[in-house]
């Protein structure tokens, strides 16, 4: 009778541990998984610097005479829309950063 209740209490003990083992496993796959699936915060300024990059591109030859652009007003209007896009990417960058 004593030997059936260690044989019972061993064979508990050795369902929880590979029990808890197994569930061990399990999430530590699903945290890396969700890890992979996170975008990385450094991408964002990165992106930001590009764009603007671009958009300092684009006021460059807009100033210059390269393009299409050839009314004052028209000129003018771009310029300044330009100059508010690059401050709005400025906002949304400072923000991303804290």
């Amino acid at each position: 009778m004593n030997t059936g209740i260690l044989f019972y209490l061993l064979l508990a003990a050795l369902a929880f541990l590979m029990l808890y083992y197994t569930l061990k496993k399990l999430t530590f796959q699903i945290d890396t998984q969700e890890e992979l699936a996170l975008p990385k915060a450094s991408i964002y300024p990165e992106f930001c610097d590009i764009i603007a990059d671009k958009i300092n591109a684009l006021k460059d030859e807009i100033k210059s005479d390269e393009n299409a652009l050839k009314e004052i007003l028209n000129k003018d209007l771009v310029l300044e829309k330009l100059s508010d896009l690059n401050r709005k990417l400025t906002f949304i960058q400072t923000m991303n950063l804290s």
